[in-house]
């Protein structure tokens, strides 16, 4: 029996460049890890990935390339309107539907170089058992 495709969703934009990072990083991670399935995702499409998942994501406030396991720990942004709807918001609203098991994201530091955070993301996911 075949082990299941482990998937990682992807989420950024490379029109903003303080969005673009796991974007920019994508074509090289499908490279080096073919048996994972990268899916370029928006936060509004999570309702068709209930129960177990993993995200790549950029994060303001942080120095390195971490891994959040605890999606209270997010801060969303103070709201002013339905363009401030963003990924925080999402995982909090899934969780509270009893939507999420367990999900994990990668943060990448806004300002991280490309190909430091490539390296970087490279290690956390071997070290995560990819």
């Amino acid at each position: 029996m075949s082990k299941k495709r482990r998937k990682i969703l992807v989420f950024g934009n490379l029109i903003v460049k303080e969005d673009s990072l796991p974007l920019r990083i994508l074509p090289k991670l499908r490279k080096r890890f073919p048996e994972i399935q990268f899916i370029e995702a928006d936060p509004t499409e999570l309702l068709d990935y209930n129960g177990d998942f993993w995200i790549l994501d950029t994060a303001e406030g942080i120095d390195d390339v971490i891994i959040f396991n605890d999606i209270s720990k997010l801060t969303p942004p103070r709201r002013v309107g339905v363009h401030d709807y963003d990924l925080a918001l999402d995982l909090k609203l899934l969780s509270k539907l009893g939507k999420l098991e367990k999900v994990r994201i990668i943060a990448l530091p806004i300002e991280m170089e490309h190909k430091e955070a490539f390296r970087k993301v490279v290690a956390q996911l071997r070290a995560s058992g990819f």
